[in-house]
């Protein structure tokens, strides 16, 4: 598929609730993926908040420590059981 993000938010429980270009909106939980060195940042809640961003074209959310996650791969995780 090729999802596009209309619009996101952060939250403090490092959650995010994503709109696509289809008019779909869920609430992902992105703390189990912040492991490791390069995902440090995104554990500090101001940065991982006051930081994000929609990337370009909708592709996907990114934060300026080069960290960011794909719109296909966030629908995805919203919703595995469709993307079987």
């Amino acid at each position: 598929m090729d999802y596009r993000i209309i619009t996101a938010c952060a939250h403090s429980d490092r959650t995010v609730t994503i709109t696509w270009s289809d008019g779909v909106t869920a609430n992902i939980d992105l703390a189990p993926a912040l492991v490791g060195v390069v995902f440090a940042p995104l554990r500090d809640i101001s940065y991982f908040v006051g930081s994000m961003r929609v990337a370009e074209g909708g592709l996907g959310l990114e934060w300026p420590n080069r960290v960011d996650f794909s719109a296909d791969g966030l629908r995805t995780r919203a919703f595995p059981r469709k993307a079987r």
